[in-house]
């Protein structure tokens, strides 16, 4: 990873917004934690998506009851994982799949994705 510049992606929440209304996404909330407590939020959601956030730099484990307290019972949670990702137990109260990627440039760091859902039947269609 290199250094956040003033230009940076990483929690430009307008370049988000444009990206998702370029591409004709429905029905989306962005929701800057920096400002929103998750455990304050009253909606279920069908996608509850971290990237290079929780589950990268921010164990999942700390943050999985708000987590799950934003799914909708079929709705899925995606995080970016690193490779040395470990599971921890509560993690089993859900159905999860790991899925492993590489890196565009070749590099020692391996990444992944973790798809969790509290519906077996979502995750088994993956």
């Amino acid at each position: 990873m290199g250094d956040r510049m003033e230009d940076s992606f990483c929690g430009d929440f307008l370049v988000l917004e444009r990206m998702l209304t370029f591409n004709q996404a429905k029905n989306w909330n962005i929701i800057d934690g920096r400002q929103n407590s998750l455990s304050a939020l009253q909606n279920r959601y069908g996608l509850v998506y971290s990237f290079y956030a929780v589950g990268f730099h921010w164990s999942l484990e700390h943050f999985f009851d708000d987590v799950l307290g934003l799914l909708a019972d079929d709705g899925i949670g995606v995080f970016l994982i690193p490779e040395q990702f470990e599971p921890f137990p509560t993690l089993d109260t859900v159905s999860w799949h790991r899925i492993p990627m590489d890196t565009v440039e070749e590099s020692e760091r391996r990444l992944g994705m973790l798809v969790l859902s509290k519906s077996r039947d979502v995750i088994s269609q993956l």
